[in-house]
């Protein structure tokens, strides 16, 4: 049984990392997002602020002139054709003023572009008649918004105070504003799916982008973000919860320069903030696309890593249950021979004992003992026995190259295994199985003397021309740069149950597997090692003649792969 202890791993650090780096990016991106929203918010009330102080400026200067024109000729009748005509005149440069007109002292009016198109009133008791009338430095004055007499609509009426040559009232000019056309100005501009609103200063509303009709006149003064501003506490821009229609935005005030009107800009927070969900989103789909990339990647290691483990675990039972055949081998040719000698005494012993009923029957106790042992011995060579044994005829430069991907994986990430093989085939006669196992225990034994990481050269020979006898020989050379070993311990490699290894880490039966091959395979081994320098262990196997009968039966064994990764 494996038991794989999971630890942090490269693959799982990089996924907190990639996190982490999620976490900045939405932190970042978010703040990046907020403050273009606001230094969005900001300059287009600065831009609409400025836009509507020309336009109340311009309206303001038409009526300086008329009230000028208006004190500077005290002898004018009403309806003058040709005082009507010049205010028309102006009034044409001015599209969004729907009339000028005169109110005399009195409050009548007296001058009116819509002159015979509407009736002549009183406007008196109109506040910006009565503030001009009551107050000299009033000077441009613009009143809430009002109903028209003549036609029921919403206006919003500008006036000058005009003075007699003898410092008397003499009356005010008014220009008449459609609060709709501020509606449709601010509405040909993008505003983040919030609004644009025109208040005096005392709070009254004068004009809102989309237009909602009951808020006309109504005062705003009464809300906690414009008394802030009134009070001057409130920030230049701010984020809260619209009082109107409860939604989030970003808002900012502004009063116009030189005019007794603020300009509130918002935009909604859902809208302004869209393109950074759009960021996010793909941003966390790339993330998480790698984050399961990398999941996958960390799983199939972890099931390499798992698979491998199991692998060396089967190898190492494979290792003890060759040991404890070999020793159970040997029991059981000494158990062997006691029984013989015991039985051989036995049947000296019969004719002895023929007329003795009772030795007859403790003899016959005896050879049914004997028979019992000799089926448990049986019993217990069958239970050790490491596999049945099939040399044949195998290609060594095919197995080999067929298992070097098996061999890579056992020298691990920091050694390389380089293989040069033979210019021709070489076969030669060995049991697959048993041949992979030597292998792997050689790579495994340079892998563990190169802790440091290194090379480990596998070099397949064709040595037909030193055969001096036979078909020729093969060798296979394992050599690594490793730590080498010293003549002491040279002199005690190939001993079963020898090792420099510490508890735990290995058996000692290794090379003693290696020369069983090799003696199973009638070849030679030779070790060379140098310390601090490395090792180099030499194979000489015995070419084979091939027929076409072993040709089929080599074909049909399994692959290097197979029978390395599962050793019997």
């Amino acid at each position: 049984m494996v038991t794989v202890l999971h630890r942090p791993t490269s693959a799982l650090l990089l996924v907190l990392g990639i996190l982490g780096l999620l976490a900045f990016e939405t932190w970042r991106s978010h703040l990046a997002a907020q403050e273009e929203a606001e230094r969005n918010v900001v300059n287009l009330v600065k831009l609409l602020s400025e836009q509507t102080a020309r336009t109340i400026q311009s309206i303001d200067l038409s009526l300086q002139s008329v009230a000028a024109e208006a004190a500077g000729t005290p002898n004018l009748t009403d309806n003058d054709p040709r005082f009507i005509a010049e205010m028309r005149k102006r009034l044409s440069t001015l599209p969004f003023v729907r009339a000028l007109f005169v109110v005399r002292a009195d409050g009548l009016v007296s001058q009116d572009t819509n002159y015979a198109a509407t009736l002549r009133t009183n406007v008196a008791d109109r506040a910006y008649f009565a503030v001009q009338r009551d107050d000299i430095s009033a000077g441009l004055y613009i009143d809430a918004p009002l109903r028209s007499r003549t036609s029921g609509d919403w206006i919003i009426a500008l006036s000058r105070r005009i003075d007699a040559l003898d410092g008397r009232f003499a009356g005010v000019a008014v220009a008449l504003v459609d609060p709709m056309y501020f509606e449709r100005f601010y509405s040909q501009l993008w505003i983040g799916g919030g609004n644009v609103a025109l208040f005096r200063k005392d709070g009254v509303e004068l004009a809102r982008s989309p237009h909602i009709h009951a808020l006309i006149g109504t005062s705003a003064a009464g809300r906690e973000t414009f008394r802030r501003f009134q009070d001057g506490s409130a920030p230049e821009v701010f984020w809260g919860t619209s009082p109107i229609n409860g939604i989030e935005r970003v808002a900012s005030f502004r009063a116009l320069e030189n005019l007794p009107l603020v300009m509130l800009v918002t935009m909604s927070k859902a809208v302004v903030m869209r393109a950074w969900r759009t960021h996010m989103t793909v941003t966390g789909v790339g993330a998480a696309t790698i984050i399961v990339m990398f999941a996958g990647i960390e799983t199939l290691t972890r099931r390499h890593r798992l698979q491998e483990e199991r692998a060396k675990a089967r190898l190492a039972e494979a290792e003890r249950l060759e040991s404890i055949g070999r020793f159970a081998a040997g029991v059981a040719h000494d158990v062997g021979n006691l029984q013989r000698i015991i039985r051989s005494a036995v049947l000296l012993l019969r004719p002895e004992v023929a007329d003795r009923q009772k030795a007859g029957e403790l003899l016959d106790q005896i050879d049914a003992t004997l028979t019992v042992g000799g089926e448990l011995v049986t019993q217990l060579l069958s239970h050790a026995r490491t596999g049945h044994r099939a040399p044949g005829v195998n290609d060594l430069n095919l197995v080999i190259s067929e298992a070097l991907p098996m061999l890579h994986r056992a020298a691990g990430p920091k050694v390389e295994v380089s293989l040069s093989t033979a210019s021709s085939a070489l076969p030669c006669r060995i049991d697959r199985p048993q041949f992979l196992a030597v292998l792997l225990n050689l790579i495994l034994n340079a892998r563990d003397a190169m802790p440091s990481g290194g090379t480990v050269f596998l070099e397949i020979r064709d040595e037909r021309a030193l055969g001096q006898d036979g078909l020729g020989w093969s060798e296979i050379r394992v050599s690594d740069n490793g730590q080498g070993m010293s003549e002491a311990i040279l002199g005690q490699a190939l001993d079963p149950f020898f090792t420099t290894k510490t508890a735990g880490q290995g058996s000692g039966l290794g090379l003693s597997q290696v020369q069983t091959f090799i003696d199973d395979s009638h070849g030679s081994l030779e070790i060379t090692s140098e310390q601090g320098k490395g090792t180099t262990i030499r194979l000489r196997l015995p070419l084979a003649e091939v027929d076409q009968a072993e040709e089929v039966r080599s074909r049909a064994l399994p692959s290097a792969s197979d029978t390395a990764c599962r050793p019997a």
